[in-house]
């Protein structure tokens, strides 16, 4: 059970890290323990679907997105460095659009990999 008090009073689209057995707004890059997105007004996160997810930086269609150090926010990584900064378990989505900017939010496809 994942339902965690005060989920449904973040921004939609919030990156989600398990930190002392409580999900919270990510703060570190690439977190292993990143869990999933807040959900529009539910306690709940979102952790399988097609769903906004608060992004900072440049982001392509395609890129995956990891925790960044902004509080909350993913950013993109582009599919071919996974493999050399080891971050098989450190994705949580895949952009289906582009974007660009300081804080906003695009498309995404949630699944931990």
């Amino acid at each position: 059970n994942l339902e965690t008090e005060g989920l449904d009073k973040m921004q939609e689209g919030t990156v989600l890290s398990l930190k002392n057995s409580i999900l919270c707004p990510c703060e570190k890059e690439a977190d292993p323990l990143v869990i999933g997105i807040v959900s529009k007004e539910k306690n709940y996160p979102i952790v399988l679907g097609a769903e906004p997810v608060l992004v900072t930086g440049k982001v392509e269609e395609g890129d995956y997105i990891i925790t960044s150090n902004i509080k909350g926010h993913g950013k993109g990584i582009n599919p071919q460095y996974i493999y050399n900064k080891q971050l098989f378990g450190k994705i949580i989505a895949q952009a289906v659009e582009s974007g660009d900017g300081e804080s906003y939010t695009i498309k995404a496809m949630i699944r931990k990999m």
